[in-house]
C-alpha cells in the first residue's frame, strides 16, 4: 500500500491471533486491536464505526472471515495525515486492511470525493473488498461493504487501543 511496515502491525497481529484460535478449534472468534478487527465467525455480526458522535454506523457482517480496519485523522492516538472521521477497509487480509486504512485515511483532506483513487490503485492484487470513509457528515462507500444502518453508539463498547 506504500505507507511502510508499521501500517500494518496491528492488523497483522490480530490476524496471527485469530489463525491461532482458528488452529485451535474456535468456530467463533473476533479479535479487535485498537480498530483493527479480526474476525471468523458463523454468525451475524455488528461492527459499530465510530465517528466521535453519538449517533454512528453500524455494519452487519454476515458469518464470515474477514478484517475490517479503521483509521481516524481525528479520533485515537495514531497519526493520520488526512481528515477522515473514520476510513475503514474490508479485505480477507487483515494486515492488508490496516495498511489499506491508514492509506485511505491519509488521503481524506477537505471532501471524501475521489478519495479512493489511491487506494484502488495501490490493491494491486485485489485483495480489498471494499471501503467506507466518513468525514463530519460525509459518507463515501468503495466495493463491497457490508449493510450499514444508523445507531447509537454506547460510548462504554467502545475499544480505543
Amino acid at each position: 500500500m506504500g505507507v511502510g511496515p508499521m501500517a500494518s502491525v496491528a492488523g497483522t497481529i490480530a490476524e496471527l491471533a485469530l489463525e491461532a484460535m482458528i488452529e485451535n478449534g474456535a468456530e467463533y472468534c473476533i479479535v479487535e486491536n485498537g480498530g483493527d478487527i479480526a474476525m471468523f465467525t458463523d454468525e451475524e455480526v455488528r461492527v459499530g464505526l465510530y465517528t466521535g458522535k453519538s449517533e454512528g454506523l453500524c455494519m452487519i457482517v454476515p458469518p464470515t472471515k474477514i478484517g475490517i480496519c479503521t483509521s481516524s485523522g481525528t479520533l485515537g492516538h495514531s497519526i493520520s495525515f488526512g481528515g477522515a472521521d473514520a476510513a475503514t477497509v474490508i479485505s480477507k487480509s487483515v494486515s492488508v486492511a490496516d495498511a489499506g486504512a491508514t492509506l485511505l485515511g491519509n488521503s481524506v483532506r477537505e471532501n471524501v470525493s475521489n478519495v479512493f483513487c489511491e487506494l484502488e490503485k495501490r490493491d494491486e492484487q485485489g485483495l480489498i473488498d471494499g471501503a467506507v470513509v466518513v468525514k463530519n457528515d460525509k459518507i463515501a462507500l468503495f466495493g463491497n461493504v457490508p449493510k450499514l444502518v444508523r445507531t447509537k453508539i454506547p460510548t462504554e463498547l467502545i475499544t480505543m487501543g
